[in-house]
């Protein structure tokens, strides 16, 4: 009777506080109500500041295991970005700078493939070598990348087709 009274005591209390709390916080439900506001962020020196903050990583972080990563990042962006410098108009300036970030990139690459072996991407590093190779106007250097990513691949697909092999012999 005591264990009763004090559980019907107990729920009253609880009730009585939630009864008497007008508490307006917002809850998931809420979000429907409630309105988006987007709005346009300027990202005119990203390039910049990534550049930086990827060259920031890999001077501070040498033995990080996401060093390959940022390397192939980093050439990924010179590569990708055809800065024409501000201060001139000459056709030769911006295609010797462009040399000379996919020059920078291929060093990165490069460095990729020697020091970091296993890296699983290595097969997007070949690839984008082969780029940049091309890019720096150096096409017959980037025959040799695409013939290894391509004896990458036959090795693949001989280890597929021996999978794929062994499934329909236990399904048969």
């Amino acid at each position: 009777m005591k264990a009763a009274l004090l559980l019907i005591i107990f729920a009253l209390q609880s009730s009585a506080c939630s009864l008497l709390n007008d508490d307006k916080t917002p809850t998931i439900s809420s979000l429907d109500k409630s309105p988006v506001i987007l709005s346009d962020v300027p990202v005119e020196n990203s390039l910049k500041q990534t550049t930086s903050a990827y060259k920031e990583f890999l001077n501070t972080r040498v033995n990080s295991e996401a060093r390959p990563q940022a390397m192939r990042r980093l050439a990924d962006i010179n590569l990708e970005s055809e800065a024409v410098p501000e201060d001139s108009q000459l056709q030769d300036d911006v295609t010797q700078l462009y040399k000379q970030q996919a020059n920078n990139s291929i060093k990165l690459y490069l460095d990729v493939l020697e020091h970091y072996p296993d890296y699983p991407d290595n097969d997007s590093v070949l690839y984008q070598l082969a780029r940049a190779y091309e890019y720096a106007n150096q096409p017959e250097l980037s025959l040799s990348p695409l013939a290894e990513l391509s004896g990458n691949i036959q090795t693949v697909n001989m280890y597929l087709n021996h999978i794929s092999g062994a499934v329909r012999s236990c399904l048969y």
